[in-house]
């Protein structure tokens, strides 16, 4: 999944201390279902050991992530330089659609 959204939540679970909860409003996506909001979680067992991935609530942020796998330092993310970002990203799925639609 490909997607930006507004961290709103955190949560640090008590009976998982390893697993961390983020919540995000999704303002756009690319790949993937448009859902209001997306949960993730951090995966103890995957890629950064549940280290905190350093997101931040009320920032926004540009995702790839499969939601099935959980979110760790192996999954691209930036929240910087957004709107040059989120226009190259425009730029190659129209490029894509209008490949299709040719073939």
């Amino acid at each position: 999944m490909i997607f930006a959204g507004r961290l709103v939540r955190v949560i640090h679970p008590a009976d998982q201390p390893a697993t961390t909860v983020y919540q995000f409003v999704v303002t756009r996506t690319w790949r993937g279902a448009r859902p209001d909001t997306i949960t993730l979680l951090t995966d103890p067992g995957n890629c950064g050991l549940g280290m905190s991935v350093g997101l931040e609530p009320g920032k926004s942020y540009l995702l790839f992530t499969d939601p099935k796998q959980g979110l760790s330092s192996c999954h691209r993310m930036s929240s910087t330089n957004l709107p040059t970002k989120t226009q190259k990203l425009d730029k190659l799925f129209r490029r894509r659609r209008f490949q299709q639609l040719q073939t």
